[in-house]
């Protein structure tokens, strides 16, 4: 049954006209963990730039593990809300201090979402949510979509570029494996439960949605070898994911790159590259008469 409701939910996810990039347009990335760790795997950008080269985009990363459409906190800013009215969609933790209640008030000059959104001029906004807020259960589902839809709105009615709103994607959470069984089970159920609230959102609000939960996508955890099976992804699915992104939001618009073709690789020179399953890939050693000869020690 989980199988099939993942099928239907990828198969109906991106429903919205592909996003059109133009020349300079600028792409800010918002939401949780997922996203943030892209930064460390620069492969969506990469793409980007790859596949449209005389664009000269744009592309900032403001994502952060643990935030929400509603609630950023950052320790040099004294408040924690995206938006006005987000507090609403977390009372306790609107009755804190600060996320872990110990009366601490964030203090500094650090800039608001908006007043960063401002600066970077966004065209396109494309956020991560879901993961975070899926661990309120089915109770919190409904608080979850309330909270998605307001922040929408409300980057709806701002002109961070000074002469449209932006336009926006969401991106699910991707599937999610552990050792325990009962865990999982508990965890992706309710991830399903998230990532289809936020397709009937976007549906509702005519906004992209990326759906990465599906079961035939090639980028699932279940078809990564065990090392990579964690909720916190390796470069190789990160490449996967960047690939369904950026067909989702920019259909297949834009050139192939180079390193995506079905052309055989040409062999090199002084070696062939070796696969190996624990060091990755590297390059065989040169052979003895290509090797510089030992300098004699001088005495």
């Amino acid at each position: 049954m989980k199988v099939v409701l993942f099928i239907l939910l990828a198969l109906l996810s991106a429903t919205a006209t592909p996003f059109e990039l133009k020349k300079g347009s600028r792409v800010v990335l918002l939401g949780n963990g997922l996203g943030s760790r892209m930064m460390q795997f620069s492969s969506f950008e990469t793409l980007l730039h790859l596949q449209h080269p005389e664009k000269n985009l744009f592309i900032r990363n403001m994502c952060d593990e643990g935030n929400t459409p509603g609630f950023r906190p950052h320790s040099a800013r004294s408040n924690p809300w995206a938006f006005p009215g987000a507090e609403k969609f977390h009372p306790p933790l609107s009755k804190a201090k600060d996320r872990w209640g110990s009366g601490h008030t964030g203090t500094g000059s650090m800039p608001t979402p908006d007043e960063w959104l401002t600066q970077l001029k966004p065209d396109i906004i494309i956020a991560f949510f879901g993961y975070n807020e899926s661990f309120q259960g089915k109770a919190g589902l409904e608080n979850f979509k309330a909270e998605l839809r307001a922040w929408i709105k409300h980057t709806k009615s701002q002109k961070y570029n000074g002469t449209s709103a932006p336009r926006i994607a969401l991106v699910s959470p991707t599937t999610f494996e552990h050792p325990d069984a009962a865990h999982k089970n508990k965890v992706s159920t309710n991830l399903i439960l998230y990532t289809q609230g936020m397709d009937e959102v976007a549906r509702a609000e005519s906004v992209i949605f990326s759906n990465l939960s599906g079961e035939r996508d090639s980028f699932n955890l279940n078809s990564f070898p065990k090392k990579h099976r964690k909720s916190l992804l390796k470069p190789f699915p990160y490449t996967k994911i960047s690939r369904k992104i950026s067909t989702d939001l920019f259909g297949s618009s834009g050139r192939r790159p180079k390193h995506l073709s079905r052309r055989p690789r040409k062999k090199l020179a002084l070696g062939k590259i070796l696969q190996n399953p624990k060091r990755g890939p590297r390059l065989r050693p040169a052979p003895q008469s290509f090797r510089p000869k030992k300098l004699s020690r001088r005495t």
